[in-house]
């Protein structure tokens, strides 16, 4: 089975867990260089060969309230990665549902994009993401993005 993942844009995706090196090499070739880890289960750096960045930003998959700042150290690592021009950056957890689109639209706010736009890429390119479920997930976004 291979690691489930969709662009929201040509350099953004999104998606569920990355679980050998087959899943490396399936991403390295859609041409990701970077991936930002949400899964407090397990941490991919261990089935990193050096070929993609890794930002493990653990988090228990509750519903709660992140923590103060969360978001924005995964803000902090994309942006610069996508700053560069052949740069792609994957966010994911487990099942690509809450966590890793969480992530994905903390992104696509600190681009600009206004909260509904960010939403609608996001289900556009993956409908099965399930927002509704994850409210407090978007308020620690958004705090985040404010403070």
């Amino acid at each position: 089975m291979s690691v489930s993942f969709n662009f929201v844009t040509e350099r953004i995706a999104v998606g569920g867990e990355i679980l050998s090196k087959d899943d490396v090499d399936e991403i390295v070739g859609a041409g990701i260089t970077h991936v930002i880890d949400m899964r407090a289960e397990f941490d991919d750096d261990t089935l990193n060969d050096n070929r993609i960045a890794i930002l493990w930003l653990p988090q228990v998959d509750d519903g709660t309230m992140r923590p103060p700042g969360q978001y924005r150290k995964g803000i902090q690592f994309a942006l610069p990665a996508l700053s560069l021009p052949n740069a792609k950056v994957f966010l994911h957890c487990s099942a690509g549902l809450n966590r890793g689109p969480t992530m994905c639209y903390a992104i696509l706010r600190a681009f600009g994009f206004s909260q509904a736009e960010a939403i609608s890429r996001i289900r556009a390119a993956r409908p099965e993401v399930v927002f509704y479920v994850v409210q407090n997930y978007l308020d620690s976004v958004e705090r985040d993005l404010t403070s």
